[in-house]
């Protein structure tokens, strides 16, 4: 899960094989910011959300399948249902309203569209179960829904500052969120109750990312620094490592889905991969175009979809850090 920038306007089944890098950069070099990335759980299909609409990728060809259209503003979340079926997209209009859409994903159709929290969506969640949507926003809260009905559930509430990202554990039985106000919180969604606050960043925590296990949580953010902390089955968080790991923010944290390797990227344009055990650099991927404002790893780990603000993407092979031809 990752910050999206703010932006008003845009400017105008697992596979081995490989996407088509030379038709993808040919076909979206000049398309608007990519500030929110998904992959389908089965692997076949990648959504990137762009200014007013989310464009469907076959990840094999990097072509794209079908494009949905009609939100009122940039795409800041987006999330597949656990079964693939569903796709949610949030935004909203900065300082006016949050907009959640849910799709059809095999008819390229709307199923319902509904307004929350007073300021634009900035990350959005499906649980494990599919049963909850859950949405963070600038309007300090973090609220939960019924992807059923649109109906919201539960309006949780104590950070002072934007919520930035949220994150279900891998068995739904906790909710973190990351905010402007330097702390990761931890939550019980079942109750809506706030289990503990991780107070160690220096400024904003702008993504987090919980590992396989969900036992660790990565967070990072404005102090450029990667902050590991273990969650224990008692209830508790404690950071067990933390690194000053980029020369600017960092925007975007992503988990192989085996937890073998940690992605990280962020304002000064560069990719780095980690041993997320012990917080060494593995490989250095290629100084970016622009900022990366959003990653995503396919279910394999055979690549690592990147998204910058200059509205290209590239995938990457996790093993070596390179760009995949």
């Amino acid at each position: 899960m990752t910050l999206v920038l703010m932006i008003s306007s845009g400017g105008a089944a697992q596979s081995s094989r490989m996407p088509d890098l030379k038709t993808r950069t040919s076909v979206l070099k000049r398309s608007p910011a990519v500030s929110a990335l998904a992959c389908r759980p089965d692997g076949t299909m990648l959504a990137l959300g762009r200014y007013r609409e989310v464009e469907l990728l076959d990840p094999v060809t990097g072509r794209i399948t079908a494009t949905l259209s009609g939100l009122v503003n940039q795409v800041r979340g987006l999330a597949f249902s656990p079964d693939g079926r569903q796709l949610v997209v949030a935004g909203g209009n900065p300082g006016q309203f949050g907009e959640i859409s849910l799709f059809d994903v095999a008819m390229g159709t709307q199923i319902r569209s509904w307004r929350g929290h007073r300021d634009n969506v900035t990350s959005t969640a499906f649980s494990p179960d599919g049963k909850v949507i859950a949405t963070a926003s600038y309007d300090r809260t973090i609220r939960l829904w019924d992807p059923v009905t649109g109906g919201e559930l539960k309006t949780l509430r104590d950070h002072t500052d934007s919520v930035f990202a949220i994150a279900f554990s891998p068995d739904g039985k906790l909710l973190a969120s990351a905010s402007a106000d330097r702390t990761v919180k931890i939550w019980d969604p079942a109750s809506g109750k706030r289990l503990f606050t991780l107070s160690d960043a220096l400024d904003a925590v702008n993504t987090l990312a919980f590992d396989p296990t969900g036992r660790l949580l990565a967070g990072a953010g404005a102090d450029r620094t990667i902050h590991l902390w273990q969650i224990d089955e008692s209830g508790e968080g404690r950071r067990i490592r933390s690194l000053i790991a980029h020369e600017d923010a960092i925007v975007a944290l992503a988990f192989s889905r085996d937890g073998k390797i940690l992605a990280s990227g962020g304002a000064d344009r560069n990719l780095k991969l980690w041993n997320p055990t012990t917080l060494v650099e593995t490989h250095a991927g290629q100084t970016q175009s622009d900022w990366i404002q959003a990653m995503a790893f396919s279910p394999d780990g055979r690549w690592l979809a990147v998204g910058r603000f200059d509205g290209t993407f590239d995938f990457y092979d996790p093993a070596s850090g390179r760009l995949r031809k």
